[in-house]
Order: C-alpha cells, then sequence, then structure tokens
C-alpha cells in the first residue's frame, strides 16, 4: 500500500513527513510538491483568494499533476496502482476531495486533516462518485483558516458522494494535536 501526503498551502513535500510516524511502517509513503510556487520553499495546489473557496473545476490543473504522479509510481518505487491512499492536509485534502472525485478507481482512501471540501460538486453528489470509499475526516473546531461550518458542510457533501465517512472534530486550530 502506498500514501501519498499532499500537503496544504505554502507547504512542501517535507511537511508531510511528521505524519509518518502513525502509518503503518511497512507501507510505501510518498509527498509530491504541489504546482504553483507562492515563496521561498512555499507551494500550493490553487492560488488562493482571500474569502473565497476554490471549486472542483479549479483544482484541475491540480489533479492532472497529482494523477502523473501517482502513475510515476509503480515504476519508480514498485507501488502497486490497486493500493494508493490519499492523505491531504487543509488545501491538499481539498485537492485529494478532487482527484478522487474525478478518478475515483485510483484512490482505496482518503485521510483530509483539516481540510474541505472544494465548491461546486452537485454533480459528484448526483452520481455517488465516492460510493463505498473509506474517508478519515479530521476537523479543528478552533480552525482559523478553515471555518468550522466549511468543514462541516465538507464532511456531508462526502456522505452524499455515497463515502463511508469516520468525521471527528477536535478542540483545536488549523493543526492536529499530537
Amino acid at each position: 500500500p502506498t500514501v501519498v501526503m499532499i500537503h496544504g498551502y505554502l507547504g512542501n513535500e517535507d511537511v508531510m513527513w511528521i505524519f509518518s510516524q502513525t502509518l503503518p511502517k511497512d507501507w510505501l509513503l510518498v509527498a509530491p510538491r504541489a504546482i504553483i510556487a507562492e515563496g521561498d520553499g512555499q507551494f500550493s495546489w490553487h492560488p488562493r483568494q482571500q474569502g473565497e473557496w476554490p471549486t472542483l473545476k479549479e483544482f484541475d490543473t491540480a489533479v492532472d499533476h497529482l494523477i502523473h504522479f501517482i502513475d510515476t509510481l509503480p515504476e519508480r518505487y514498485g507501488a502497486d496502482p490497486e493500493q494508493i491512499y490519499l492523505m491531504g492536509f487543509s488545501q491538499g485534502a481539498a485537492a485529494s476531495f478532487a482527484l478522487a472525485i474525478r478518478e475515483p478507481e485510483r484512490v482505496q482512501g482518503i485521510a483530509s486533516l483539516v481540510g474541505f471540501m472544494p465548491r461546486q460538486v452537485e454533480d459528484a453528489i448526483e452520481t455517488a462518485r465516492l460510493a463505498d470509499l473509506p474517508v478519515f475526516m479530521a476537523v479543528g473546531t478552533e480552525d482559523e483558516r478553515v471555518p468550522l461550518e466549511i468543514a462541516r458542510e465538507g464532511g456531508k457533501a462526502v456522505r452524499a458522494m455515497g463515502a463511508f465517512v469516520e468525521y471527528r472534530e477536535y478542540e483545536t486550530g488549523h493543526k492536529l494535536n499530537g
């Protein structure tokens, strides 16, 4: 099994390794770098507009990049393409959901860590795009970047798409406590 650890806004491929201690030791862990340079060592999957939440369509370029990255894993690391799991933090969670909605057969599960669901997912809800996909959602009740209501709406949308959701709220901000 392979976990693709997808960082959030202004992160990079190095920041997700803190979560490796919580994952099985015999699993392959990989972390791609986002596509948009935002500053010295900082990257994003989608240009952030203050006060706006991106649509599913606006993640298309990020999804293309992630699919290409995942497609290289079997040859590069011997990854089993039938055992790909996504772990996304914040904007990385939104990119994970966008990828799973567009190509659900590529993903066997998602861990959304203080993340959100992109907007305009009504078609995905109607077609139950995430049918039976296991999804874990960790939400911060004091999150200053992803408001609790936005996170809760995302949880409802994931359920409405047919996913098997384990949704947990934690008394924390835009982070996860150890």
